[in-house]
């Protein structure tokens, strides 16, 4: 899920880590040149 939402450039959880982790994780996300699609199952989405 945190994949997803990197990848989409959506906002993470206050929770998820430390900023300097996050700032590293939100670069590689937004600057992929081949994007795929993430599939993400039932469980991964809480549903």
């Amino acid at each position: 899920m945190l994949r997803k939402l990197l990848s989409e450039g959506g906002d993470l959880p206050d929770h998820f880590g430390r900023d300097e982790v996050v700032v590293v994780l939100r670069d590689y996300y937004e600057n992929l040149t081949d994007k795929v699609e993430i599939k993400t199952h039932k469980a991964a989405t809480g549903s």
